[in-house]
């Protein structure tokens, strides 16, 4: 058939015009991408420049207690963790183009940076106690004070595995976070 192309994408036939037009929208899904982010990191970087000043500058600003430092030290988390999630929306599109970041890592360091992640929208306290653990011994006896047991074991527990970090650092807390 002339003008027509067989998408294997979802086995139907679109002709020369349905095709423009999704070309279109896939082009507007883009641009309306790129100002969401812009417009999102812009302000999350501010907010973040500005608590990192707070906690950092006591001579300008004045001393903190202990509850206002916990309480900006989670913010900052926080503020970096969307930042992170919305690299993570960029890359999630970039990988429906086909693109993919490939790396040597440490997946007991990966688990348990994702750990930590979901650890502190549920038990934030739990996170500063365990990001102060001085071993992996310390910080299993302090996790299992939390109910909670990783174990890693097998071909890649300790040497390097080579795949997208981001996507499975997503991957496990997704995972994780429905536990």
């Amino acid at each position: 058939m002339v003008g027509r192309k067989h998408s294997e994408k979802n086995n139907t036939i679109r002709t020369h015009t349905e095709k423009r037009q999704e070309d279109k929208v896939v082009d507007v899904k883009w641009r309306l991408f790129d100002l969401f982010i812009h417009d999102l990191t812009g302000p999350l970087s501010i907010v973040s420049a500005s608590t990192d000043s707070l906690l950092r500058e006591v001579d300008r600003y004045g001393p903190l207690t202990d509850h206002q430092t916990r309480l900006l030290n989670r913010v900052s988390r926080n503020i970096h963790r969307a930042k992170n999630l919305t690299q993570e929306m960029i890359d999630i599109l970039r990988s429906e183009e086909g693109l993919f970041e490939r790396e040597y890592f440490s997946i007991e360091k990966t688990v348990v940076e994702s750990l930590l992640d979901v650890l502190d929208m549920s038990i934030p306290d739990a996170v500063g106690r365990l990001s102060q653990a001085e071993n992996q011994e310390a910080f299993q006896r302090d996790l299992k004070d939390y109910g909670i047991f990783v174990e890693i074991t097998g071909k890649y527990g300790k040497s390097p595995f080579c795949h997208d970090q981001q996507k499975i650092q997503q991957i496990l807390r997704n995972l994780m976070s429905n536990a």
